[in-house]
């Protein structure tokens, strides 16, 4: 009963590491990192603290490898953070261009809403940017 106890902690001790060290490595653009840890295991969905995936953290730090790794591992590009942030409004937050489209044709939902009631395209007239309105309008 021991060992399997001790089996336990440690495998939950380990996803909880892989978890923290893919978010790391999402921030730090360590590519290899990723992809070690997801081979290790690291759940792709895994979420912080704040619900930020992975995937928002990558774009948030505009890591644009580390996030078109993970889109095309079919990482839920529709995921929500506690106040409702999904990626494709981190991506318009930061103005990238190139991400918006990938997610975009990826299947991200145009039509969420964060804890402010704003949705992607609310965020890109915000700013004024209208290539990005263009996209999203589209």
């Amino acid at each position: 009963m021991k060992k399997l106890l001790v089996l336990s902690a440690a495998l939950c001790l380990t996803v909880t590491t892989f978890a923290h060290d893919i978010f790391t490595a999402a921030k730090t653009n360590d590519i290899a990192a990723v992809k070690y840890l997801l081979n290790k295991g690291a759940d792709l969905d895994a979420a912080n603290a704040k619900g930020e995936t992975a995937l928002m953290i990558a774009i948030q730090s505009k890591n644009n490898r580390v996030a078109d790794y993970l889109i095309e591992k079919d990482v839920n590009v529709n995921a929500q953070s506690k106040n409702g942030f999904s990626p494709l409004m981190y991506a318009v937050q930061t103005q990238n261009v190139t991400l918006v489209k990938t997610l975009l044709s990826h299947g991200a939902q145009l039509n969420l809403k964060d804890a402010d009631h704003k949705t992607a395209l609310d965020y890109a007239l915000q700013q004024n940017n209208s290539e990005l309105i263009d996209l999203l309008k589209a």
